[in-house]
C-alpha cells in the first residue's frame, strides 16, 4: 500500500522534489513561451482539439517499480488510469477531484484536481502562458520538446515535465524526479481518439457495504 500511495503522489502531485535551478541564469516563463510561441501554438492546437482519447500507459520508476494499465480521458475535466494486475488501483479525476482508490484494501483517498500537474492537461481551453503552473524550462530537440512546469504555489512544490513530438504533434510521456532523485516516466502508447465517453465512467462510486 505505501508504495502504491508513494507512486501516485508523486505523479500526480510531486508534493517533495527541490527545485535546484539557479533562478538567475533562468529565463522567465514568459520568455520561454515566447522563445518557442510557434511550437508551443501548435501543441496547444492538439490538446484543445482532442476531446476523448483511450489507450495503454506503461510506468517505469528507477528504483525498479514498472507497472502498466489503461488510460481514459475526457476533456475537460475528466481522466481515469486503471492499473493492471496485481496493482489493483485506480484513479479517477472528476469535477475538481482526483481520486485514489485501492481495490485491495478498499481505500479512498481524495485530493483537489488543480494542484496537481494533470489538472493543466484536463482544461477546457489549454494556453501555456496563462497556465496555473509555472514553466521552468522548454528544450526543443530531434522533433520532440519537453515542457517542465512547477506549481505556482510555493508551499506546494513540485516538477513535472511533459514529452511531445512535433512531426506530428502527440503527448508522448510525463516524467517526474522525487526528492530521492527517484525518476518516474510514464509512457502513452497506441492512443484511440474515436471514442466516447459517458461522465459516470470517470466518477468514483464507493460499493455499498
Amino acid at each position: 500500500m505505501k508504495i502504491y500511495i508513494k507512486m501516485f503522489l508523486v505523479i500526480f502531485a510531486c508534493l517533495v522534489l527541490t527545485n535546484q535551478t539557479n533562478a538567475k541564469t533562468q529565463l522567465t516563463k514568459d520568455e520561454l513561451v515566447e522563445k518557442h510561441k510557434e511550437v508551443l501554438g501548435k501543441i496547444e492546437n492538439y490538446l484543445n482539439s482532442v476531446t476523448n482519447a483511450r489507450g495503454r500507459f506503461k510506468q517505469f520508476s528507477s528504483d525498479g517499480t514498472n507497472i502498466e494499465g489503461d488510460f481514459y480521458l475526457k476533456r475537460p475535466g475528466k481522466m481515469r488510469l486503471d492499473y493492471d494486475l496485481p496493482a489493483m488501483f485506480h484513479i479517477y479525476a472528476s469535477d475538481d477531484i482526483l481520486t485514489y482508490y485501492d481495490a485491495r484494501l478498499e481505500q479512498v483517498n481524495h485530493m483537489d484536481l488543480n494542484i496537481t500537474p494533470a489538472s493543466f492537461l484536463l482544461k477546457e481551453n489549454l494556453d501555456f502562458k496563462n497556465a496555473n503552473f509555472n514553466i521552468t524550462n522548454i528544450k526543443d530537440y530531434e522533433r520532440q520538446l519537453s515542457i517542465t512546469m512547477t506549481s505556482k504555489d510555493d508551499n506546494i512544490g513540485g516538477n513535472v515535465t511533459m514529452t511531445f513530438t512535433t512531426d506530428p504533434v502527440a503527448l508522448r510521456k510525463w516524467t517526474i524526479v522525487d526528492a530521492q532523485n527517484i525518476t518516474t516516466e510514464i509512457f502513452l502508447e497506441a492512443l484511440n481518439y474515436n471514442i466516447q465517453f459517458e461522465d459516470e465512467f470517470f466518477m468514483f462510486k464507493e460499493a455499498k457495504k
